[in-house]
């Protein structure tokens, strides 16, 4: 499928993983977030800052009617922004998470109820 043929908000995929620190954030990139945001969406491991990951998707993917949106798309971090549609990264979430986006939030992944880096 052509990167023209894809419509990401019937999609999703690139905003799910396994990993906790799926969305790396730089100091712009928090910047950018207003002061409730980064204390409610954003965590740090370390010196590193992330956005918070449920249940295998990114915080700030929401669904609406079928359709995916980002909650904060004006300010989302530049990973995101370089994202390419329809190259090898979102060839590769497509096949691996498109079914895990779709789920409800309330759906708990029995072998991760939640991703995240916890305390410490």
């Amino acid at each position: 499928m052509s990167a023209a043929e894809l419509d990401c908000q019937l999609c999703g995929a690139c905003c799910c993983s396994d990993s906790p620190g799926h969305v790396p954030l730089s100091g712009e990139d928090h910047a950018r977030l207003t002061p409730s945001e980064q204390r409610a969406l954003t965590e740090f491991r370390g010196t590193r800052c992330f956005m918070r990951m449920r249940r295998g998707r990114c915080v700030n993917l929401e669904l609406h009617e079928g359709r995916f949106a980002c909650a904060i798309y004006p300010r989302r971090p530049q990973v995101c922004r370089d994202y390419e549609r329809g190259g090898p990264a979102c060839d590769l979430d497509r096949e691996r998470f498109m079914e895990r986006a779709r789920m409800p939030h309330s759906f708990v992944l029995p072998e991760q109820p939640e991703l995240g880096f916890g305390e410490g």
